[in-house]
């Protein structure tokens, strides 16, 4: 399946093209059937798989035009969709296959994948609470009663939580299940805020987006500043948290050996150290 989707140009955003490959029942074999597929892309994307329709040709053509008018905004994404989540062996598959895309393409390309399980626990309540995720965060947090720890996280340790929470769960969003808001996306005024203090005086941020609440259903101390949180979700800073993740994936993720200002090389190296109150809680029956 191929996807366009336009993005709003007065909110600064770019386009996307997704290219979903999806592969179920006796057709999926592992990582083998990702890197097999992922190259069957990759030459159909440069011109070397002629055995393709007439449809398939009109689309790779307006992908590749895409691709040489692209500006740094523009992307686009392959998503290997499966039934089941990904084994840890298919996410290392994943992690290479985006380095190898980055090497034919250049930053363009996005890889990601989701699941038809992953979806499932999205819609369901019961899945959800019998499914236990622990995930590592580096935080300076102090008790606040019984139940609340209260405290300040480096924007890139909170970066580093939210690529450890898709890392083991697969599903980025899950986090944000039981906040009743989601993420409103990019076009609203303050999300385009988050996004322009990010870019522009990262070393502000903390300043002026703060009060990011996490609720768990337990918590761990695995050494100093370094916890394991037990089923953690944001009930509170989705769009905040929503808009670190797409500007710093977008920088620190998918970057050549080059530098490039604009892109924020030298504002994150101020944005590392900006601070961010984290509050965590005891996971309550009702939340």
């Amino acid at each position: 399946m191929a996807y366009y989707e336009q993005g709003d140009t007065e909110a600064g955003e770019g386009n996307t093209w997704y290219i979903v490959q999806s592969k179920y029942g006796t057709s999926y074999s592992g990582s083998d059937t990702l890197f097999s597929e992922a190259n069957k892309i990759f030459d159909t994307l440069e011109g070397h798989n002629k055995a393709i329709s007439i449809m398939t040709c009109d689309i790779v053509e307006q992908v590749n035009h895409f691709r040489e008018t692209a500006s740094e905004k523009d992307k686009i994404v392959i998503v290997f969709a499966t039934c089941d989540p990904l084994s840890d062996d298919d996410k290392r598959a994943i992690n290479d296959i985006k380095n190898a895309a980055i090497a034919r393409f250049g930053n363009i390309i996005q890889i990601e994948s989701i699941s038809v399980y992953n979806i499932y626990l999205r819609l369901d309540e019961v899945a959800m609470q019998t499914t236990k995720y622990e995930v590592p965060i580096t935080t300076n947090l102090v008790p606040s009663g019984p139940d609340l720890l209260i405290g300040s996280t480096k924007l890139l340790n909170l970066y580093e939580f939210m690529k450890a929470y898709r890392a083991i769960t697969s599903d980025l969003e899950l986090i944000y299940e039981k906040n009743v808001r989601k993420f409103l996306g990019s076009k609203r005024k303050v999300n385009r805020g988050i996004e322009e203090t990010l870019r522009n005086t990262p070393e502000k941020f903390g300043i002026y987006n703060n009060g990011i609440t996490i609720v768990v259903e337990d918590f761990s101390f695995s050494s100093t500043d370094n916890y394991v949180l037990v089923n953690p979700y944001i009930v509170n800073g989705c769009q905040t948290t929503r808009t670190i993740w797409d500007v710093l994936y977008k920088n620190l993720e998918n970057v050549g050996t080059g530098k490039n200002e604009k892109l924020g090389n030298k504002n994150f190296s101020k944005a590392l150290w900006s601070q961010r109150l984290l509050e965590l809680a005891n996971l309550v029956n009702n939340c």
